[in-house]
């Protein structure tokens, strides 16, 4: 379980999210707040990428920093488009998170290892 707000402030207090349901967190400098992305909905909470890398990976958990403000979540992916770097959980591509380009290759390899279902596509 992850304690997230369902708006930036807070409003409505905090609530508990399965973590397994969390497809990937990315930071938004906007709003000061990292944004938890599951497949219906988007959560804010507080607190650094790198932080809750360390905290999810030692709960036994696997998540990834694809990017300096994209954290995913290994076990959900399902696709990644290699032109685009593109990652995907659903078979309708409902949302995307981007890997960075610099550090793609690293990123493939540690995927694939942690992630064997991944499929890896070439869009024509």
């Amino acid at each position: 379980m992850l304690s997230v707000t369902r708006e930036v402030d807070g409003d409505t207090g905090i609530l508990n999210i399965d973590t397994g349901t969390i497809w990937y967190m990315e930071y938004d400098r906007h709003i000061d707040r990292i944004v938890v992305h599951t497949q219906r909905s988007m959560y804010y909470m507080t607190g650094t990428l790198k932080y809750w890398k360390i905290v999810l990976n030692n709960s036994g958990l696997n998540f990834a920093l694809v990017d300096r403000n994209a954290l995913i979540n290994i076990n959900n992916i399902i696709e990644i488009d290699t032109n685009y770097r593109d990652a995907y959980f659903d078979e309708v591509k409902s949302k995307v998170c981007t890997l960075a380009r610099h550090k793609f290759a690293d990123n493939i390899k540690d995927l694939k290892s942690k992630n064997p279902y991944i499929q890896f596509t070439t869009p024509v």
